[in-house]
């Protein structure tokens, strides 16, 4: 990363108060997967540090010639990147795209809900919290998306359950979910529903959700798998266990 890089992260300055080039090349040096969460918490604390700054008369300006001179790939860049830019930043762009483009912009959730909608998913808002619950292969999931923010969680909630007074079952599936987060990228966790006398499974993933990835919805079809494939584990190493349990008592 360059030293004109490196300023524009630690300077208190709005960081799209600079010169194009810079501005392109953070766009796209943020867009690495593994650092975009990184990049946003740093450019979220120095955009608290730097509020007053953010919307004087040269600011305006200077965001004004900047937006001007873009592209139309790169506003899309803007609006799809919104969670380190301010937002009136990301409005002047939405406002350039719409206007002299016929572009409607889209940020996380957008991206998300076409998504579901182009996979034949159905879902639904929930008016309570605005998560989005939605059906895939059979099952029901709730995820959480904003479109300020590059990451989607998404919720497999009781897709299984055992007794509590069984023991050995239980017993069971606690060796089974650790074995199923030794072997997948999915977290699988367990609760206890005193009023039922239960112990309920779920499953959760957090996962980057942006334009720049290749071929989205295969991606979050290969996403939303891991969450099958962790029903699986979990099934599979109970069965084993039984097993190995049985051959012991034989003995």
């Amino acid at each position: 990363m360059g030293n004109e890089s490196a300023l524009l992260l630690h300077s208190p300055l709005p960081i799209v108060n600079c010169p194009l080039g810079t501005l392109r090349r953070f766009l796209r040096y943020q867009a690495s997967f593994g650092r975009a969460h990184a990049f946003y918490t740093t450019i979220k604390q120095e955009y608290n540090m730097s509020k007053k700054l953010e919307f004087n008369a040269y600011n305006v300006e200077a965001w004004k010639k900047t937006i001007q001179e873009m592209t139309k790939d790169e506003l899309l860049e803007i609006v799809r990147d919104a969670h380190v830019c301010y937002p009136e930043f990301v409005k002047m762009a939405k406002e350039r795209l719409e206007k002299e483009f016929g572009t409607p912009s889209e940020g996380t959730r957008d991206l998300f809900l076409e998504t579901l909608t182009k996979m034949g998913c159905q879902y639904e808002i929930d008016p309570e919290d605005d998560r989005i619950l939605f059906a895939y292969q059979g099952e029901r999931f709730l995820a959480d998306a904003e479109n300020e923010r590059p990451y989607v969680w998404i919720f497999d909630f009781a897709w299984k359950s055992v007794e509590l007074h069984d023991i050995d079952e239980v017993s069971r599936l606690r060796r089974a979910i650790n074995e199923a987060n030794w072997q997948n990228s999915v977290t699988t966790v367990f609760t206890i529903d005193d009023e039922d006398k239960t112990m309920d499974v779920h499953c959760k993933a957090t996962i980057l959700f942006i334009s720049q990835i290749p071929d989205v919805e295969i991606y979050l079809r290969a996403e939303l798998q891991t969450f099958f494939d962790a029903h699986k584990l979990v099934d599979l190493e109970m069965t084993k266990l039984r097993e190995k349990e049985e051959d012991t008592n034989e003995k």
